[in-house]
């Protein structure tokens, strides 16, 4: 699998409604790092009945649209909690399934495996893994839901505030095949392979290297650049 890619394709996305009735099938088992047959279009996870098409040609309005869109007559929203007729998983209970996989780790380590878990599940399933938002901190990705539970820790071993049982096969296929790839990897592997990709990089955009920033990695972004990559 290739990770890593000097240059960027542009992706002009096509929302077409709701993937439980737009789903074009995903790649399983040992070929999960082939994208769906169906890209590069991009299928919404708010639930959009009306069914119609959207044409975006940049990451930006993506992001505008999906804020923008009224959900079934509720109210609007980005990310809802609840995909289909289940309910989303939480970052909790990521990070509770990667430590019931591992075994304990630093919570940088922690922090960046949950980004991977994120993007790449973004890009085999058409849809996030958790909703929790993630930010483009100066040592890379870090989900602030997260950091709030393990501030003042170096190491953590168990993870009480997530459930590893709450999540779907669909999504411990995600997380497992990340974990086969970044598993072995350090913390800094980790911290400096995400200062080399484009979601953290155009995320940190006018910050000076270490300098503090809350500025949100959005998963549209995730999705157009790791999807770029297989």
């Amino acid at each position: 699998m290739i990770f890593l890619r000097s240059a960027q394709t542009s992706l002009v996305q096509l929302w077409r409604g709701c993937r439980s009735c737009g789903r074009r099938g995903r790649a399983v088992g040992a070929n999960r790092h082939v994208p769906p047959a169906s890209r590069p279009v991009f299928r919404c996870h708010v639930c959009f009945p009306s069914g119609r098409e959207i044409t975006l040609s940049s990451v930006a309005p993506l992001d505008k649209a999906l804020e923008s869109v009224n959900c079934g007559g509720e109210a609007e929203h980005s990310t809802p909690r609840t995909i289909g007729e289940r309910e989303m998983a939480t970052a909790h209970d990521v990070a509770a399934y990667i430590l019931k996989k591992r075994g304990s780790m630093s919570a940088m380590k922690l922090q960046k495996l949950v980004y991977y878990s994120q993007a790449w599940h973004l890009v085999w399933e058409d849809e996030p893994l958790f909703a929790d938002h993630i930010e483009a901190w100066a040592n890379g990705p870090v989900t602030p839901a997260l950091y709030n539970e393990h501030r003042g820790k170096f190491t953590v071993g168990t993870w009480p505030a997530g459930d590893a049982d709450r999540l779907h096969p669909s999504q411990r296929s995600s997380v497992d095949a990340v974990l086969e790839y970044y598993g072995d990897k350090e913390a800094f592997w980790l911290s400096e392979l995400t200062h080399r990709e484009a979601p953290w990089v155009n995320a940190r955009a006018g910050l000076a290297p270490g300098q503090q920033g809350s500025h949100e990695i959005k998963k549209s972004s995730m999705a157009e650049f790791y999807g770029s990559l297989v």
